[in-house]
């Protein structure tokens, strides 16, 4: 019996047509299929004849009218070097990424995922050899962001985008530098200096961060910084920068949020925190020293040029007496943090050291929670926990519970614990991370993976690194994120999480006068 092949063969030669067939004629007549025939009848162009009957001419895409198991309605079989759907790609390249495999003597180490192969920049975060290099990933990487800058006295302001660029800003020699990298592995940009007119010394004088800033979601990237002028003042100012993707980086502002010049006050700014929340307006939280007081603050609109500020609200958030501060000066209101969580609720956490309502002795770290949105305090000078802390971080879980890190003031122990519901005030439970991580107060950042994973950083005094705890299931896992021989690495700790739930760090190298830069997972 005839295969198919040798009767569709001897059907043609029966019909004067001819594979491949004479030369051309006069190019006048067509046969029954279509084709161009010479005057003998020869097919002169035969791409609309099936030749091997598999259902496709090679005008429909049959790359090989001989054979009938290559035609574009065959699965492809990688490595069998036949290109069985005739999509003309490389038998050798399942992945398609221009690598053939190592298996097959070329330099893919994974030809199943086109994100593998040596022309892929490797994220050493991940635990994934991208580049296939063979080299296992450090999970953490820790470089100076810029090495020609070694006059600074520490203060950084670093946020992500909604793009995944990091941007920071950072004092050095008495003025702000701001930078970026456009890639979360890339290089940064030349720094360049923040055009604004200063009346004194920034980021400093005060307690605790006086730099902080938050990237909205809108591109701008607000910050907040405090301002010595040569009479020993402070003065919480704020700048901002309408748009991070912008080729010249062109500041507006400074504008007082609080000061001598605007309100009189003259000591206020420690401890500042800048965030912002949905409405994307900032908001301030911190330690005014001539009230007494924690203190936040938030604007109603970002002001243009040469605007003046129109406030939201400025709220003195610790209990008081009758109106009457009772605490015979003790602080209510050190080691201040702030954060951000829906209905743009503000979260402060403090310590108190005049508790229980400004008449005590016995410190307790406290918060206050106000919204905005209805003008009301959700909690107000509510414990957290006593006797309290020496530094605090906080952050709002995915669930919408606050959290906070802490170091307790009597044992140095690094602490960490949840509310019970969103709305208990007084309702915590506490853990203990590590034990006496230094006798003074620790530079401390917490932020959440998309998963509810906790990630806290922290200064580790005594070796001089920095510390990076995270918790997955019931059990802590503590990691070294950055340490250099013979550098103290770790004060003035900025975190935040992009949406790849990769951590991005800047911190001060105190020893060398230089801001640093880590990232990880």
């Amino acid at each position: 019996m005839l295969s198919t092949l040798a009767f569709l063969t001897l059907y043609g030669c029966q019909n004067n047509f001819v594979k491949d067939g004479p030369s051309i004629g006069d190019g006048t007549e067509t046969n029954e299929y279509g084709e161009v025939v010479d005057e003998n009848g020869n097919s002169v162009s035969t791409p609309n004849h099936d030749w091997d009957g598999d259902g496709y001419t090679e005008n429909e895409g049959d790359c090989d009218d001989d054979n009938p198991d290559a035609n574009p309605g065959m699965d492809e079989e990688y490595y069998d070097d036949l290109d069985a759907n005739c999509d003309g790609l490389n038998d050798f390249d399942a992945d398609q990424d221009g690598h053939i495999s190592d298996n097959w003597g070329g330099d893919d180490c994974n030809d199943l995922d086109e994100n593998i192969n040596p022309s892929v920049e490797d994220d050493p975060t991940d635990g994934i050899d991208s580049d296939c290099d063979g080299q296992d990933d450090p999970r953490f990487i820790y470089y100076v962001i810029q090495e020609d800058f070694t006059n600074s006295i520490g203060a950084s302001a670093m946020d992500v985008d909604v793009d995944g660029r990091v941007h920071v800003v950072f004092e050095d020699g008495g003025q702000l530098w701001y930078t970026n990298k456009t890639m979360s592995l890339g290089s940064w940009r030349t720094p360049v200096v923040l055009d604004l007119d200063y009346d004194g010394l920034l980021a400093t004088g005060g307690l605790g961060q006086q730099l902080d800033g938050s990237v909205d979601e809108s591109y701008r990237f607000h910050i907040g910084y405090t301002e010595m002028d040569e009479s020993g003042n402070l003065s919480v100012q704020y700048a901002y920068l309408p748009n991070v993707r912008s080729v010249v980086p062109e500041w507006t502002g400074p504008f007082e949020v609080e000061g001598a010049t605007s309100s009189g006050y003259s000591l206020t700014g420690h401890y500042l925190n800048v965030d912002t929340g949905s409405d994307q307006l900032p908001l301030f939280a911190y330690y005014s020293e001539n009230q007494n007081r924690p203190v936040a603050y938030k604007f109603n609109t970002v002001p243009q040029a040469n605007q003046s500020i129109s406030q939201a609200y400025r709220e003195e958030l610790d209990y008081i007496i009758d109106g009457t501060d009772q605490s015979d000066g003790a602080p209510m209101g050190l080691h201040t943090t702030l954060a951000t969580g829906g209905n743009n609720m503000a979260y402060v956490v403090y310590l108190d050291e005049t508790a229980p309502y400004a008449t005590g002795t016995n410190p307790s770290t406290q918060h206050t929670s106000f919204s905005s949105g209805n003008g009301a305090f959700l909690c107000e000078s509510k414990e957290v926990v006593e006797p309290g802390g020496i530094s605090h971080a906080a952050a709002v879980r995915p669930d919408g519970n606050l959290c906070i890190a802490y170091q307790d003031m009597e044992s140095g122990a690094l602490m960490y614990g949840c509310q019970a519901a969103p709305t208990a005030c007084e309702t915590w439970t506490f853990e203990e991370i590590e034990s006496n991580i230094g006798t003074s107060a620790v530079s401390m950042a917490l932020e959440f993976t998309s998963n509810s994973i906790p990630y806290i950083a922290y200064h580790h005094v005594a070796t001089g690194t920095v510390r990076v705890a995270s918790n997955i299931g019931d059990e802590w896992d503590i990691a070294t994120g950055a340490a250099a021989s013979g550098k103290d690495l770790g004060q003035n700790i900025q975190m935040t999480i992009d949406s790849d739930d990769r951590f991005h760090l800047t911190f001060f190298n105190s020893t060398d006068g230089t801001i640093w830069y880590a990232m990880g997972r």
